[in-house]
């Protein structure tokens, strides 16, 4: 009779046990069935059983995942392709105080001397008109205001230790040179001479332009 009582409390302990484990896997009814079943085989299997998980809750872990090795792969190619920019494109931007100024004038009255970053917003926006002058000291004389945009638009192709960097603007090479990012040994390439010159002819008659015109 003590044995069948002892059975009887293995017994119930196998249940509670393999439903404790099985509930701990997310599987409670398997660990209920196999340890009321199998007593405590039943356990021993229940603890074998692989956690159960929710297929949402892996799927959105899934998609975290994915999130992350994205971003990742993303600031491993920027830094990528910042490494590749040639050093020139890393040349701080002067404060506005040293842009070249125009004098500018309007239906025959002068309006002071303006940027041509100045110009420009005023160009799009109509408050400056096509026939509008400027006065260029290279040739002491009023042109038309759309000179001044073109000539801050154009681009010179320059070379430096034998090596062609492109086509910059005039802004850009002076301060690269400026900053030792170029030498006096550089050159520029002249399409209306049609020959390679020295950067510093270049800068030199910008120089000249600015004097002139303070």
């Amino acid at each position: 009779m003590e044995f069948a009582v002892i059975g009887v409390i293995v017994y119930i302990l196998c249940i509670i046990v393999g439903t404790a484990i099985g509930a701990d896997k997310g599987r409670t009814v398997d660990g209920f069935l196999l340890s009321m079943f199998l007593g405590c085989i039943g356990v021993f299997i229940a603890a074998t059983l692989p956690k159960k998980t929710d297929p949402a809750v892996d799927a959105r872990l899934q998609q975290q995942h994915n999130l992350l090795l994205q971003t990742q792969q993303a600031q491993f190619f920027a830094m990528q392709q910042m490494q590749r920019q040639p050093q020139y494109a890393q040349v701080p931007t002067p404060p506005p105080q040293g842009e070249q100024k125009y004098k500018i004038a309007s239906d025959g009255m002068e309006l002071g001397e303006m940027t041509v970053a100045t110009v420009k917003l005023l160009l799009k926006s109509g408050k400056l008109k096509g026939e509008d002058c400027y006065f260029d000291p290279a040739s002491n004389e009023w042109k038309p205001i759309g000179g001044v945009a073109a000539s801050a638009d154009r681009k010179y192709r320059v070379m430096s230790n034998g090596a062609t960097l492109g086509e910059l603007p005039l802004g850009t090479i002076t301060r690269m040179r400026q900053t030792g990012k170029l030498t006096e040994d550089d050159c520029y390439y002249d399409p209306d001479a049609e020959q390679w010159k020295l950067l510093d002819e270049l800068v030199a008659s910008q120089q000249d332009s600015t004097s002139a015109q303070a």
